[in-house]
């Protein structure tokens, strides 16, 4: 028997007499709350997104095929261990059982899920985030800001392990998380946040430890160019050889308004990886670690059931996961740091951020740097560690990691204006209270105002000095500036007119012919903010306009105001949107799962998602937590089985057939 209990906030607490149990209700939970969207993830990860969406996702279909994801799926599906197979299994289970029970709810696309989908979905997670890391592949769309820190005992206000984890990412289906609690009678009892569609907590806590992830700036992927056979194109030279590329096609069904179409495509691939370009006689093919990753999900479960520092560092030992920064805290008030990748040992003689000559053996990736030689630390001195996608020595003071250690495609980040914010507030705070750490996980203090302030102060006595026509706006806009907090919440009026200008003066620069004088720049700012202003007031008819009136947060009919940074600024609190053409920023990206864990005699947490925890519309968690983060609030959770009972709100008993 399988419970799935559900707490004020929709979040399903599934218990289960074994793990493949509360796997198979997990399963079935996520495909109450976002059944569209998990399949739509699945197609996704196989390359038949086109099937959905039509044209404007084949080429993307075609990119995934490259990697033949239903060919590498079933290998590595065949070669987990069984104790894995068996969990995969049951969550595939489960998520079947909800569609069979509920056919009137299956979308037009909807069918059987299979184990290999839900490995081919995890293989699509490692090269979207391995694009990121590639400038010849990367997605405009994501973002490389994430936070996250733990603090040890001696540093808290109780005497508790904190871990703070908040991954800042693209609102879109691949990348949204989902909050569950999973135990089993045979020892699981996870809380945390897992993709649509993935059957592990990606990161979280249990009674014994949290974790969390943030995106790093190891190089795992090369591409080379490869000499190409004049006489026969399909050919390529490996030293004084000649190969044959792997050729084979591809056909894509396309969704049309008449119904659907076919297009067959011709693909190919070296060793190395797929073609992805061809000009004259090179072919560009790319490689990445994350192919050569076999078994992922056993990593995940076994970084979940660490029951102490040592297992853990033990369940990351394989390097079966491409990248991320990883924090780690415990009850026995351990807290470590690895900046973690699967990294090729490479030549020296070449530039890896360029493609690299593919006919050279010594351009072959020769091994991978084994886990006990990446960069960590643990129990540091200054008792805390953090990583705002910094580099490893300024997780914290006087880090004994070096950067002249490293070779430079190891390691690529710098600090940045988040992690120095927190690194100040806790190197300054000896007595770091949960409250403490909850407001500081989400500060709106604008980090961009302070680099930029000279540079604004300076384009505002220039204007006071030059005849616009609109004198009297221009000394308001002025005065809110000169005054502001430079904090962007809701109601911050300045943050409005900040961030406006700084969106013009952003398009301006990228739209100049190599990088402006001084006196240039200088101009272009004086003019962009003279702009603004114009706009402001041919568009509201003044320049006080609060932020929250511009900076919204959408679902389904409704917007909300919201607070924090957009794209174009940067605030410890990030939530990205563009400017479209009504004058709103609607966020589109930021925190997907945010969560503050104090590990003590009793664990406790809070957390929050953007909108609510299901995806369907007739749910009353489809935005029943965008109250709190208009109001920059986190939840209580829900972690002992009697504060579940005394929060639960509905309860659903499964059978596995």
């Amino acid at each position: 028997m399988i419970t799935i209990d559900r707490d004020t906030y929709g979040v399903p607490h599934i218990y289960g007499a074994t793990e493949t149990d509360t796997a198979f209700g997990f399963g079935y939970a996520q495909a109450q709350d976002h059944l569209d969207t998990l399949l739509r993830n699945y197609l996704e990860a196989s390359g038949h997104l086109a099937e959905i969406d039509g044209e404007t996702a084949l080429e993307a279909d075609v990119c995934i095929r490259l990697w033949k994801p239903d060919t590498r799926a079933t290998a590595v599906y065949r070669n987990l261990i069984p104790s894995t197979r068996a969990y995969v299994e049951a969550f595939v289970g489960g998520v079947n059982a909800y569609m069979d029970a509920h056919p009137d709810r299956l979308p037009f696309y909807a069918e059987h899920v299979t184990p290999q989908q839900v490995i081919a979905f995890i293989r699509l997670l490692h090269i979207r985030l391995t694009e990121w890391r590639m400038p010849e592949l990367r997605s405009p769309a994501l973002s490389g800001m994430s936070n996250q820190w733990v603090v040890a005992p001696r540093k808290t206000d109780q005497g508790v392990t904190l871990c703070v984890m908040d991954p800042h990412v693209p609102w879109t289906p691949v990348f949204r998380m989902y909050e569950a609690h999973l135990v089993s009678e045979d020892g699981l009892n996870i809380y945390g946040g897992a993709p649509f569609g993935l059957p592990v907590i990606i990161m979280g806590h249990t009674g014994r430890h949290a974790w969390s992830l943030t995106v790093n700036g190891c190089d795992i992927g090369d591409m080379y160019a490869e000499q190409i056979d004049p006489a026969h194109p399909n050919r390529y030279r490996n030293g004084n050889e000649w190969l044959d590329m792997e050729t084979w096609q591809e056909t894509f069904r396309i969704r049309t308004e008449e119904g659907f179409r076919e297009e067959t495509r011709t693909l190919s691939r070296t060793h190395h990886g797929p073609v992805i370009a061809v000009a004259g006689d090179r072919a560009f093919s790319v490689r990445i670690s994350a192919d050569d990753i076999d078994d992922p999900l056993t990593v995940m479960l076994h970084m979940a059931r660490a029951q102490n520092l040592e297992a853990f560092k033990t369940a990351l030992d394989p390097l079966g996961l491409p990248l991320f920064n990883i924090v780690y805290g415990d009850t026995d008030g351990q807290i470590y740091y690895v900046y973690n990748e699967r990294c090729p040992v490479r030549s020296a003689t070449f530039d890896w951020s360029k493609p690299v000559p593919g006919w050279q053996h010594t351009a072959e990736w020769q091994t991978y740097y084994p886990f006990r030689m990446l960069p960590q630390i643990e129990n540091p001195q200054a008792g805390f560690l953090q990583n705002c996608n910094n580099s490893p020595w300024y997780v914290t003071p006087d880090s004994p990691i070096r950067p002249q250690d490293w070779p430079s495609y190891l390691v690529s980040e710098e600090q940045n204006d988040r992690s120095r914010r927190v690194f100040d507030r806790l190197s300054r705070n000896d007595r770091i209270t949960v409250e403490e750490t909850i407001a500081l996980v989400m500060d709106e203090y604008c980090l961009t105002a302070d680099r930029h302030w000279s540079a604004l102060m300076t384009a505002c006595e220039r204007l006071l000095r030059e005849p616009t026509g609109l004198e009297d706006h221009s000394a308001k806009a002025i005065k809110l500036l000169r005054e502001w907090d430079r904090v962007g919440n809701v109601h911050s009026t300045a943050m409005t007119l900040f961030t406006l200008w700084k969106i013009r003066c952003d398009a301006r620069f990228e739209a100049h012919e190599g990088e402006p004088d001084q006196g240039t720049r200088g101009q272009i700012e004086t003019e962009a903010l003279d702009e603004t202003i114009q706009d402001m007031v041919a568009r509201h008819g003044r320049v006080e306009v609060a932020w929250g009136d511009i900076h919204r947060l959408c679902r389904g009919d409704r917007t909300y105001p919201v607070g924090g940074s957009s794209r174009h600024t940067e605030a410890i609190r990030p939530v990205g949107g563009k400017l479209d053409d009504e004058g709103r920023i609607v966020a589109d990206s930021g925190s997907a799962f945010t969560m503050v864990v104090a590990l003590g005699d009793k664990t406790e947490a809070w957390s929050l998602v953007p909108y609510g925890n299901s995806e369907r519309s007739d749910s009353p968690h489809f935005a029943d937590q965008i109250p709190l983060w208009t109001q920059g609030r986190l939840k209580r959770t829900r972690f002992t089985s009697e504060e579940v009972a005394a929060h639960r709100v509905s309860r659903e008993k499964l059978m596995r057939s």
